[in-house]
């Protein structure tokens, strides 16, 4: 089983964040199905995942996304414990706008591993490069504007 961002391959950690089955975690794919997907393995990647935002911080989309969904929630509030019934639409255009982010920064990940395979010089392999390595590769991509 992996347990930590330095032996899970990036490929199964973006398969977590997809689908939130925690059964990616076993090493062995004959395991990868839903009778697996336990809160035993859900406790593994709270850590795994504190871990990864430990050492890589948590994206500019990410924090958009947070915000809007606050910002969802402060309106929804006024609408169901206010009783502004008039705002719910705009609700539905901040939920809009947060799942745009979502689904265009969750969606990209051939895009991203061809950016860091082109970055680096060489193929990037998702189902054998870690979590770990992938992210410090990107980072360099990110901060070398020489390129």
């Amino acid at each position: 089983m992996y347990k930590t961002i330095y032996d899970l391959p990036v490929w199964n950690f973006d398969m977590i964040n997809k689908t939130g089955k925690f059964f990616y975690l076993y090493k062995d794919e004959n395991k990868h199905n839903d009778e697996n997907n336990d809160k035993h393995l859900e406790l593994i990647w709270e850590e795994l995942y504190d871990e990864f935002i430990k050492k890589f911080g948590v994206s500019e989309e990410f924090k958009k996304y947070i915000n809007l969904k606050v910002q969802e929630m402060e309106i929804l509030y006024d609408v169901y414990i206010k009783d502004e019934k008039w705002k719910m639409p705009f609700a539905i255009i901040k939920n809009r706008e947060a799942e745009e982010i979502f689904s265009s920064t969750s969606n990209n990940g051939s895009g991203i591993y061809a950016i860091v395979s082109k970055y680096m010089g060489f193929r990037v392999a998702p189902k054998e490069i870690t979590v770990n390595e992938f992210y410090e590769y990107l980072n360099l991509a990110k901060n070398d504007n020489s390129r």
